[in-house]
């Protein structure tokens, strides 16, 4: 998600509590118009403020550079173990052919 929202969001939050808030407590409109015009303001420029300190800090995390990870998309530990692969590696051995098994079982066979 990018934070181009973000001081929206929180302009709309404050304008909402500000408006329950004169509800509550009885104002009269017209007070209360010029309170959430007020309160607007100012939790946009908030919401701005928020939105650049979000931007310098989580810049890596928002936009990840080529330079992060490499051509595969893999990352390597300190170790040099590889931590992105996406293949599979067995340490099983592969079944031969039956063909092939019953060749060298025969050939066991004969030397014994």
């Amino acid at each position: 998600m990018g934070t181009k929202s973000l001081p929206l969001i929180i302009m709309l939050i404050g304008g909402a509590a500000c408006c329950v808030v004169c509800i509550l407590v009885g104002v009269d409109t017209k007070v209360m118009l010029e309170r959430l015009l007020v309160t607007l303001i100012c939790f946009l420029i908030i919401g701005c403020i928020v939105k650049v300190i979000v931007d310098k800090n989580f810049a890596d995390v928002l936009n990840p550079t080529k330079e992060d990870t490499d051509q595969n998309g893999e990352e390597e530990s300190e170790e040099g173990e590889n931590l992105g692969s996406d293949e599979d590696i067995s340490t099983e051995e592969e079944p031969q052919d039956s063909a092939e098994e019953e060749a060298q079982t025969s050939e066991n066979e004969e030397e014994t």
